[in-house]
């Protein structure tokens, strides 16, 4: 499409700088893919390609992961100390994805190692000089998040340098057709069927191109795998009316984590009560567990969150109780 070519052709021009970069999209438009195409185009090729989620890591863990400790630094730190993912990304390109849940404690270090192109490993007096690309992503609205104090500005502008925009798969119509078809017949051939993609995404492309895709790319995945599976049962069918296929079963369209197939075109106090609704009943489904929650809608516990906190912000964890919730 129009839009994901103006992407591509962007990432090729940022690709031959050695600037920051700062990709925003919603979540599962495919921000990590970009930022390792960007790497391999880049004069760093060959170079070490290292990524971290700034959201699955306690602020404690994320800090000596990122700075790395020398030996006796705190209770428990191994043996001669440790390397941070800055060092294990010299000379190469650091992907820090959803930089947006980053704490603000961090947010200070990650600053200095930016200006300075020096990291302070922790218990130690020594930086250690590094010579790496960062690339950032986030899916939040870090304006909006440095309004409200949740992030630093003076690390917005600095991470902001270059700023790439991925289009949600909604405004890619057009592209559905053929990512569907391509995941579909592969996802077909895993379970060893010789079943045709192609008249099957046919028949149902009006409803694939009219439908909102809220979880944009990963979401699509998920589609074409419950698809495959669904038309195993008339492989043996000769010949098939495909126009005929139960398409409306809830087993292909309606999973208990999703939301149904529909046409976009909601407003968004509908979609934030409707992912408070489904962040809830996964909740329930999973007993309580916010981690086997999170894994069944394609999300991360600090996006759970934020779903459950449209529902109910009065009785939404905050503080210093979110970070003791993310990691349960």
């Amino acid at each position: 499409s129009p839009a994901l070519r103006r992407a591509v052709a962007t990432a090729r021009r940022f690709a031959r700088t050695d600037l920051t970069i700062l990709v925003v999209g919603e979540s599962g438009t495919g921000k990590e893919l970009f930022a390792q195409a960007i790497h391999n185009e880049s004069l760093r090729a060959g170079m070490p390609f290292v990524a971290v989620n700034c959201a699955a890591f306690p602020e404690s863990l994320l800090e000596s992961e990122l700075f790395g400790y020398e030996e006796g630094a705190f209770t428990g730190a191994r043996k001669g100390g440790k390397q941070g993912l800055f060092e294990a990304a010299h000379t190469g390109t650091l992907f820090l994805d959803e930089i947006g849940d980053m704490p603000i404690s961090l947010q200070t270090r990650l600053l200095r190692v930016l200006q300075e192109r020096e990291v302070l490993r922790i218990g130690s007096a020594v930086p250690v000089p590094v010579d790496l690309r960062v690339i950032a992503a986030t899916h939040q609205p870090l304006a909006e998040l440095v309004a409200k104090g949740r992030f630093r500005q003076d690390l917005y502008f600095r991470i902001n340098t270059l700023r790439l925009a991925l289009p949600p798969l909604r405004e890619r119509p057009g592209d559905v057709a053929l990512m569907a078809e391509r995941r579909v017949q592969r996802c077909l051939a895993r379970l060893q069927s010789t079943l045709p993609a192609g008249p099957a995404l046919r028949a149902l492309l009006p409803r694939l191109q009219a439908y909102a895709w809220p979880g944009n790319v990963r979401e699509l995945e998920n589609i074409c795998e419950r698809l495959a599976v669904f038309l195993l049962q008339f492989e043996h069918d000769s010949p098939i009316d495909w126009s005929a296929l139960p398409w409306d079963c809830p087993e292909l369209f309606e999973p208990p984590d999703a939301a149904p197939m529909g046409a976009g075109g909601s407003t968004p106090e509908a979609d934030a009560s409707t992912r408070a609704e489904r962040a809830k009943q996964a909740l329930v489904r999973h007993f309580g567990n916010r981690q086997a929650a999170a894994h069944s809608l394609g999300i991360s516990r600090s996006t759970l969150w934020r779903w459950l906190q449209e529902l109910s912000p009065e009785t939404s964890p905050s503080g210093e109780n979110l970070e003791r919730w993310r990691q349960q």
